[in-house]
Protein backbone atom coordinates (compact mmCIF):
# COMPACT_ATOMS: atom_id res chain seq x y z
CA UNK A 1 0.00 0.00 0.00
CA UNK A 2 0.96 3.30 -0.02
CA UNK A 3 3.47 5.05 2.40
CA UNK A 4 2.38 7.41 5.07
CA UNK A 5 3.58 10.45 4.33
CA UNK A 6 6.18 11.29 7.74
CA UNK A 7 7.48 14.62 8.53
CA UNK A 8 11.03 15.58 9.81
CA UNK A 9 12.07 14.67 13.02
CA UNK A 10 13.45 16.83 15.57
CA UNK A 11 16.62 16.61 17.18
CA UNK A 12 15.77 18.05 20.26
CA UNK A 13 18.00 20.88 19.96
CA UNK A 14 16.34 24.13 18.48
CA UNK A 15 19.30 25.80 16.98
CA UNK A 16 20.47 22.68 15.42
CA UNK A 17 17.10 21.79 14.44
CA UNK A 18 16.46 25.45 12.88
CA UNK A 19 19.04 24.89 10.84
CA UNK A 20 18.19 21.55 9.83
CA UNK A 21 14.85 21.82 9.46
CA UNK A 22 14.43 18.68 11.40
CA UNK A 23 15.84 15.08 10.21
CA UNK A 24 14.28 14.25 6.83
CA UNK A 25 12.94 10.92 6.07
CA UNK A 26 15.42 8.96 3.91
CA UNK A 27 18.59 11.22 4.49
CA UNK A 28 21.95 10.40 5.92
CA UNK A 29 23.51 12.81 9.01
CA UNK A 30 26.86 12.10 9.72
CA UNK A 31 28.00 13.58 12.73
CA UNK A 32 31.87 13.71 12.91
CA UNK A 33 34.40 14.73 15.93
CA UNK A 34 37.64 13.67 17.23
CA UNK A 35 37.96 11.03 20.03
CA UNK A 36 36.54 11.32 23.40
CA UNK A 37 34.85 14.60 21.61
CA UNK A 38 31.22 13.60 22.14
CA UNK A 39 29.86 12.17 18.97
CA UNK A 40 28.43 9.18 20.93
CA UNK A 41 27.31 11.32 24.06
CA UNK A 42 24.82 13.63 21.54
CA UNK A 43 23.36 10.60 19.07
CA UNK A 44 22.05 9.42 22.71
CA UNK A 45 20.72 12.28 23.74
CA UNK A 46 19.00 12.69 20.03
CA UNK A 47 18.28 8.99 20.23
CA UNK A 48 16.44 9.91 23.78
CA UNK A 49 14.68 12.53 22.46
CA UNK A 50 13.52 10.63 19.43
CA UNK A 51 12.14 8.11 21.41
CA UNK A 52 10.53 10.42 24.15
CA UNK A 53 8.06 11.96 20.91
CA UNK A 54 6.78 8.83 20.51
CA UNK A 55 8.97 7.33 17.40
CA UNK A 56 10.48 4.08 17.44
CA UNK A 57 14.55 4.79 17.15
CA UNK A 58 17.14 1.95 15.99
CA UNK A 59 20.47 2.59 17.60
CA UNK A 60 22.83 -0.17 15.94
CA UNK A 61 26.87 0.29 17.78
CA UNK A 62 29.65 -1.72 17.43
CA UNK A 63 31.09 1.28 19.67
CA UNK A 64 29.00 0.77 23.01
CA UNK A 65 27.40 -1.96 25.17
CA UNK A 66 23.79 -1.95 25.73
CA UNK A 67 24.76 -1.02 29.46
CA UNK A 68 27.17 2.07 28.24
CA UNK A 69 23.98 3.59 25.75
CA UNK A 70 21.76 2.70 28.88
CA UNK A 71 23.92 5.07 31.49
CA UNK A 72 23.53 7.82 28.81
CA UNK A 73 20.41 7.62 28.74
CA UNK A 74 20.14 7.48 32.74
CA UNK A 75 22.39 10.73 32.19
CA UNK A 76 20.50 12.56 29.71
CA UNK A 77 17.07 11.76 30.82
CA UNK A 78 17.42 11.30 34.19
CA UNK A 79 19.91 14.24 34.77
CA UNK A 80 22.17 11.86 37.02
CA UNK A 81 25.68 10.57 37.00
CA UNK A 82 24.86 6.80 36.39
CA UNK A 83 27.64 5.48 37.79
CA UNK A 84 27.45 7.46 41.16
CA UNK A 85 23.71 5.91 41.50
CA UNK A 86 25.92 2.84 43.04
CA UNK A 87 26.01 4.86 45.94
CA UNK A 88 23.80 7.16 45.74
CA UNK A 89 20.81 7.53 49.07
CA UNK A 90 17.54 6.24 48.93
CA UNK A 91 15.98 9.81 48.14
CA UNK A 92 18.18 10.21 44.90
CA UNK A 93 16.62 7.17 43.59
CA UNK A 94 13.39 8.00 44.20
CA UNK A 95 13.94 11.01 42.47
CA UNK A 96 15.95 9.25 39.31
CA UNK A 97 13.16 7.28 38.59
CA UNK A 98 10.27 10.03 38.72
CA UNK A 99 12.02 11.79 36.18
CA UNK A 100 12.65 8.85 34.12
CA UNK A 101 8.82 7.60 34.33
CA UNK A 102 6.93 7.91 31.58
CA UNK A 103 10.32 7.45 29.38
CA UNK A 104 9.33 4.92 26.53
CA UNK A 105 12.32 2.69 26.71
CA UNK A 106 10.09 0.40 24.78
CA UNK A 107 10.83 2.40 21.73
CA UNK A 108 14.48 2.43 21.66
CA UNK A 109 16.14 -0.36 19.92
CA UNK A 110 19.51 -1.38 20.78
CA UNK A 111 21.78 -3.82 19.09
CA UNK A 112 25.63 -3.94 20.16
CA UNK A 113 26.71 -7.01 18.29
CA UNK A 114 29.35 -6.09 15.52
CA UNK A 115 27.65 -5.77 12.28
CA UNK A 116 28.53 -4.93 8.47
CA UNK A 117 26.10 -3.93 5.99
CA UNK A 118 24.80 -6.96 4.71
CA UNK A 119 23.54 -7.83 8.76
CA UNK A 120 22.97 -4.38 9.12
CA UNK A 121 20.44 -4.48 6.13
CA UNK A 122 18.86 -8.03 7.73
CA UNK A 123 18.29 -6.98 11.12
CA UNK A 124 16.69 -3.56 9.59
CA UNK A 125 14.61 -5.29 6.81
CA UNK A 126 13.40 -7.81 9.69
CA UNK A 127 12.57 -5.26 12.56
CA UNK A 128 11.28 -2.70 10.03
CA UNK A 129 8.38 -4.63 8.55
CA UNK A 130 7.21 -4.77 12.32
CA UNK A 131 7.22 -1.19 13.82
CA UNK A 132 7.89 1.81 11.21
CA UNK A 133 10.84 3.73 12.13
CA UNK A 134 11.42 7.66 13.42
CA UNK A 135 15.19 7.44 13.06
CA UNK A 136 18.44 5.03 12.54
CA UNK A 137 21.59 5.57 14.15
CA UNK A 138 24.80 3.89 13.06
CA UNK A 139 27.48 4.54 15.52
CA UNK A 140 30.00 4.33 13.76
CA UNK A 141 31.20 4.24 9.98
CA UNK A 142 34.90 2.98 10.04
CA UNK A 143 34.05 0.00 12.96
CA UNK A 144 31.69 -1.60 11.04
CA UNK A 145 32.69 -4.64 9.19
CA UNK A 146 33.87 -4.83 5.54
CA UNK A 147 31.82 -4.87 2.53
CA UNK A 148 32.23 -8.19 0.58
CA UNK A 149 35.14 -7.73 -1.53
CA UNK A 150 36.79 -4.31 0.03
CA UNK A 151 40.02 -4.20 -0.71
CA UNK A 152 41.61 -1.27 1.27
CA UNK A 153 40.19 1.32 4.14
CA UNK A 154 39.19 3.66 1.21
CA UNK A 155 36.58 0.63 -0.26
CA UNK A 156 35.62 -0.03 2.83
CA UNK A 157 34.39 3.29 4.02
CA UNK A 158 32.44 3.73 0.82
CA UNK A 159 31.12 0.71 0.38
CA UNK A 160 29.86 0.54 4.35
CA UNK A 161 28.04 4.54 3.93
CA UNK A 162 27.03 4.03 0.46
CA UNK A 163 24.74 0.71 2.48
CA UNK A 164 23.82 2.92 4.82
CA UNK A 165 22.57 5.91 2.72
CA UNK A 166 20.29 2.66 0.40
CA UNK A 167 19.18 1.86 3.62
CA UNK A 168 17.68 4.99 4.47
CA UNK A 169 16.19 5.62 1.55
CA UNK A 170 14.77 2.53 0.93
CA UNK A 171 12.85 2.83 4.44
CA UNK A 172 12.36 5.87 4.22
CA UNK A 173 14.07 6.54 7.89
CA UNK A 174 16.41 9.79 8.35
CA UNK A 175 19.49 8.12 9.87
CA UNK A 176 22.22 9.74 11.74
CA UNK A 177 25.92 8.17 10.73
CA UNK A 178 28.80 8.61 13.59
CA UNK A 179 32.29 9.00 11.74
CA UNK A 180 35.83 9.47 12.41
CA UNK A 181 37.88 12.54 11.81
CA UNK A 182 41.81 12.12 10.73
CA UNK A 183 43.86 11.54 13.44
CA UNK A 184 46.72 14.54 12.51
CA UNK A 185 43.63 17.39 12.40
CA UNK A 186 44.04 17.77 15.94
CA UNK A 187 41.46 20.93 17.01
CA UNK A 188 43.49 23.64 15.18
CA UNK A 189 43.23 25.80 18.25
CA UNK A 190 39.62 26.04 18.03
CA UNK A 191 39.17 26.82 14.43
CA UNK A 192 37.27 23.77 14.24
CA UNK A 193 36.84 20.83 11.09
CA UNK A 194 36.21 21.33 7.61
CA UNK A 195 34.94 18.41 4.99
CA UNK A 196 38.63 16.97 4.04
CA UNK A 197 38.70 16.09 7.79
CA UNK A 198 36.63 13.42 7.60
CA UNK A 199 38.13 9.75 7.38
CA UNK A 200 37.70 8.81 4.22
CA UNK A 201 36.38 11.93 3.09
CA UNK A 202 35.18 11.63 -0.36
CA UNK A 203 32.52 8.98 0.12
CA UNK A 204 31.54 10.34 3.03
CA UNK A 205 30.93 13.96 1.86
CA UNK A 206 28.97 12.54 -1.51
CA UNK A 207 26.51 10.04 0.19
CA UNK A 208 25.38 11.90 3.26
CA UNK A 209 22.75 14.72 2.82
CA UNK A 210 24.59 16.89 5.66
CA UNK A 211 28.00 16.68 7.76
CA UNK A 212 28.09 18.14 11.44
CA UNK A 213 30.70 18.46 13.29
CA UNK A 214 31.63 18.98 16.94
CA UNK A 215 34.47 20.23 18.58
CA UNK A 216 35.34 22.21 21.81
CA UNK A 217 35.01 25.44 21.70
CA UNK A 218 38.49 26.64 23.11
CA UNK A 219 42.26 26.36 22.47
CA UNK A 220 43.22 23.56 24.57
CA UNK A 221 40.42 21.37 23.12
CA UNK A 222 39.20 19.43 26.46
CA UNK A 223 35.81 19.16 26.64
CA UNK A 224 35.75 18.54 30.04
CA UNK A 225 36.80 21.72 30.82
CA UNK A 226 35.42 24.04 28.09
CA UNK A 227 32.19 22.41 29.30
CA UNK A 228 30.39 24.64 25.46
CA UNK A 229 30.50 22.93 22.06
CA UNK A 230 30.57 24.24 18.78
CA UNK A 231 28.22 22.63 16.03
CA UNK A 232 28.70 22.92 12.85
CA UNK A 233 26.89 21.73 9.98
CA UNK A 234 29.53 22.01 7.13
CA UNK A 235 26.88 20.59 4.69
CA UNK A 236 23.67 20.25 4.15
CA UNK A 237 22.43 19.25 0.45
CA UNK A 238 19.17 21.11 -0.29
CA UNK A 239 19.19 23.37 2.67
CA UNK A 240 21.71 26.30 4.32
CA UNK A 241 24.73 25.39 6.69
CA UNK A 242 25.68 27.32 9.98
CA UNK A 243 27.19 27.30 13.36
CA UNK A 244 25.70 27.33 16.32
CA UNK A 245 26.82 25.92 20.44
CA UNK A 246 25.73 23.47 22.72
CA UNK A 247 26.57 23.77 26.82
CA UNK A 248 28.15 20.26 27.86
CA UNK A 249 27.44 18.85 31.35
CA UNK A 250 30.35 16.23 31.56
CA UNK A 251 28.91 14.05 35.02
CA UNK A 252 25.13 13.18 32.71
CA UNK A 253 27.21 13.33 29.38
CA UNK A 254 24.34 15.89 28.48
CA UNK A 255 23.94 18.60 26.11
CA UNK A 256 21.55 21.60 26.13
CA UNK A 257 21.03 23.87 24.18
CA UNK A 258 22.65 27.84 24.37
CA UNK A 259 19.44 29.42 23.16
CA UNK A 260 17.38 28.70 26.54
CA UNK A 261 19.30 30.52 29.12
CA UNK A 262 21.87 27.42 30.58
CA UNK A 263 21.42 26.34 34.58
CA UNK A 264 25.14 25.93 34.63
CA UNK A 265 24.64 24.01 37.81
CA UNK A 266 25.25 20.51 36.89
CA UNK A 267 22.61 17.73 38.02
CA UNK A 268 24.59 15.34 40.21
CA UNK A 269 27.64 16.47 40.94
CA UNK A 270 26.87 15.41 44.32
CA UNK A 271 23.19 15.08 44.68
CA UNK A 272 20.33 15.67 42.32
CA UNK A 273 18.58 18.65 42.49
CA UNK A 274 14.75 18.47 42.80
CA UNK A 275 14.70 21.81 41.09
CA UNK A 276 17.10 21.60 38.38
CA UNK A 277 15.60 21.68 34.70
CA UNK A 278 15.38 18.90 32.62
CA UNK A 279 16.47 17.94 29.04
CA UNK A 280 13.99 19.12 26.95
CA UNK A 281 13.07 16.46 25.35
Amino acid sequence: GDRPVVTATLAGFPDVDDILGGLKPGKVYCVAAETSQGKSSIVIQIAASVAASGRHVYFFSNEMTREDIGRGIIGCVGGVDAASMKTAPEEDWTLLLARMTGFPAHLLHVEDQPFGPDELAAMLHARFAVQAPGLLVVDYLQNMRPPRGAKNQEERVAGCVKAVKELAMIHRVPCILVSQVNREVGHRNGKGLVLSDLRGSGTIEQACDAVIFLWPDGEDGDLSKNRIVAVKVAKHRGGRTGMTRLHFFPRQTRFASCVAPAREQERGQSRAEPDSEDLPL
